[in-house]
């Protein structure tokens, strides 16, 4: 059954062996792009493996593009996260001394000498920040990692898709996405073609490297979606089977795949590195903070998509209450003209009858303007809350080993 389905079995002993002796190493763009989140420490740790397995290194061309098309917004990211870490300190050191007042005047509890401490703790980490920041490399100025890399992959990344080549891949991409054959298909509601069909782009660059070289491939990618791992109740099981039966059918070679901290962790065992612990605890963290971005993504995606409704929705009952409004705006001056009228020529009936419904007009008058004021308000709420997620999934979420580090100091 195993030669069968090989896809579906974890590779024995030997197995490992034979990729970690003689595979080819596949670097995703992912990988390289959290260089830029790893401690100092980690980082050094992670690129002596890539030296040490320098001479089998490979990156798909489409890899290499995205990460010099996406580097900078992760450089961005890292820097703009020591601003946004102090502004939510700032939010909350606030909140909790707002609470903290109303108990001024408990008996027992020196509510001053809690609020005492609790600034002195958050100036403690306000300062920490503050000496990372001032410690935080400038990348946009100098890329030393990019250095790093780019001298570690020189003459080891693959060669470009041209027009034609991409046209038939993007066509191909569709038909599997219609399918869900993995992978990428996840990244179909994408715009851009590039960018929607770039696992596609990835994954056949990574088969025609299989058949050029003939030898085993190890893909190493911090990508966690389930469209290139296997998953099966919250647990990942391993590389989608799919995968390694294609790659065997079309190249007749075994295939792998590791994420950051497990391709860490086996290289300790099968190339001899010596690795600490903490580097690949750091990495796993990283990976697992990733994930918990992509899920705050997806539900985010959801929200939008419910407040993009609920913005028509508002709309329309704005412009509902404007009608009504501009309906008993002239309702009431018709019945100003007509109390007039009224005085002259009918009796105390009549007139009595007048207040009554000019009453009840005006009551939902002001009724209506407090409804329209009230959803106005929530309009207004609605494009915020729009724009804060638009903004959150155009420049993504922060993270890093400078926000673990400050999240142990809280």
């Amino acid at each position: 059954m195993k030669e069968k389905l090989s896809g579906y079995y974890r590779p024995t002993k030997q197995e490992f062996t034979e990729l970690w002796e003689n595979g080819v190493f596949v670097l995703d763009a992912s990988v390289l792009l959290n260089l830029y989140r790893y401690s100092l420490e980690t980082r050094d740790d992670f690129l002596q493996i890539l030296r040490h397995i320098s001479e089998r290194l490979w990156v798909p061309y489409q890899a290499a593009y995205e990460y010099q098309k996406n580097r900078l917004n992760v450089i961005a990211r890292q820097a703009e996260a020591y601003g946004e870490i102090e502004d939510l300190l700032r939010k909350t050191k606030n909140r909790l001394e707002n609470d903290l007042k109303s108990y001024g005047r408990h008996p027992l509890i020196n509510v001053s000498a809690v609020a005492n401490r609790i600034q002195k703790v958050f100036a403690k980490v306000v300062k920490e920040l503050e000496r990372q920041k001032e410690g935080h490399p400038d990348f946009l100025e100098r890329d030393t990692i990019r250095d790093e890399v780019t001298s570690i992959l020189r003459g080891k990344i693959g060669s470009p898709y041209d027009d034609g080549k991409l046209a038939e891949t993007f066509s191909e991409g569709a038909e599997r996405y219609d399918k869900h054959v993995p992978p990428g298909y996840l990244d179909a509601d994408k715009p851009e073609q590039r960018e929607k069909y770039g696992d596609v782009i990835i994954w056949f660059q990574i088969i025609d490297k299989a058949k050029e070289a003939k030898k085993p491939i190890v893909f190493v990618t911090d990508d966690t979606k389930e469209d290139w791992w296997w998953k099966f109740q919250g647990r990942t099981i391993g590389t989608r089977p799919e995968l390694i039966e294609e790659i065997k059918a079309k190249a007749e070679v075994p295939f792998y795949m590791y994420r950051s901290d497990q391709f860490m962790d086996y290289a300790r065992e099968y190339l001899n590195q010596k690795i600490d612990q903490k580097a690949i605890d750091e990495i796993k963290e990283v990976g697992e903070d990733k994930e918990r971005e992509l899920a705050k993504l997806e539900t985010l995606s959801l929200r939008l998509d419910s407040l993009m409704e609920e913005q028509a929705e508002l709309e329309q009952r704005v412009k509902a209450y404007e009608e009504e409004q501009s309906q008993l705006a002239k309702g009431l001056e018709d019945m100003h003209f007509l109390r007039g009228e009224l005085l002259h020529k009918s009796g105390q009936a009549r007139l009595e009858k007048w207040h009554s419904e000019f009453a009840e007009k005006m009551s939902r008058y002001e009724e209506v303007e407090a409804a329209r004021d009230e959803t106005r308000r929530q309009h207004d709420h609605v494009i915020r809350e729009i724009k804060r997620i638009l903004n959150l999934r155009r420049h993504g979420l922060s993270g890093g080993s400078h926000s673990v580090k400050l999240r142990d100091a809280l």
